[in-house]
C-alpha cells in the first residue's frame, strides 16, 4: 500500500487514473463491464446462453418480466449500447480533456441510465419481489460511473459555473472567543 501511495505522489494520476481535471481510467473500465455483463444477460434473454444466477438471486424470473423489455427490445441491449457509448465517450474525454461535448454528453447519458437502473431496481423489489444478481451487479456500475462524472465535471467546471461554498458558520467555541476579544 505505501508503494501505491508514494507511485501516486510520483505520477500525477492517482489509484483510480483520475488527475487533476481527466476522467479516471476507471470509467473506461467500468463500462468495459458493464458492457460484457449486458452483452451476457442480452444473449440469455434471446435464448443463446444459459443464465447463471446463484442461489441469491432470481434472474430468470426478471428476465421473463415485462419489464426486461423496452419497445420490444430487451433491455440489456440498451444496457450494451449505453455502456459502449459511454465507454467512448470517456475515451474521447480523456482524449481531449479541453473538449466539453463528449464530457456533459457522458454525464447526461450516465445521470439518466443509473436513474432508469434505479426505477428498474424498484420494480424488481416492490413489484416482482425477485432480484437479479446481475442486474444489482449493473445499477452498481452504471451509479459508479455517473458519479465518477459529476465529480469530473465538477472538477473541471469553469471558474464561476460552480456556485463557491458557503461560508463556514463559527461554531460555539468560536463564538465565545470572538465575545471575550
Amino acid at each position: 500500500m505505501k508503494g501505491a501511495v508514494r507511485d501516486s505522489a510520483r505520477n500525477p494520476e492517482n489509484a483510480f487514473g483520475a488527475s487533476g481535471k481527466r476522467l479516471p481510467r476507471a470509467v473506461v473500465l467500468l463500462c468495459l463491464a458493464g458492457a460484457c455483463i449486458s452483452a451476457y444477460l442480452w444473449s440469455a434473454k434471446a435464448g443463446g446462453a444459459p443464465l447463471i444466477c446463484g442461489e441469491f438471486g432470481e434472474c430468470s424470473t426478471v428476465n421473463a418480466s415485462p419489464w426486461s423489455e423496452l419497445f420490444g427490445l430487451p433491455v440489456a441491449a440498451y444496457g450494451f449500447v449505453t455502456y459502449a457509448t459511454l465507454g467512448s465517450l470517456a475515451y474521447f474525454t480523456r482524449k481531449d480533456p479541453a473538449n466539453a461535448l463528449p464530457s456533459l454528453a457522458g454525464l447526461a447519458l450516465a445521470s439518466v441510465a443509473a436513474l432508469y437502473s434505479l426505477y428498474l431496481t424498484a420494480i424488481e423489489a416492490f413489484v416482482l419481489h425477485a432480484y437479479c444478481v446481475w442486474c444489482l451487479v449493473t445499477w452498481v456500475i452504471i451509479t459508479t460511473v455517473a458519479l465518477l462524472w459529476i465529480g469530473h465535471v465538477w472538477r473541471t467546471a469553469p471558474a464561476g459555473a460552480v456556485p463557491p461554498r458557503a461560508p463556514r458558520r463559527a461554531g460555539k467555541a468560536e463564538r465565545k472567543r470572538r465575545r471575550r476579544g
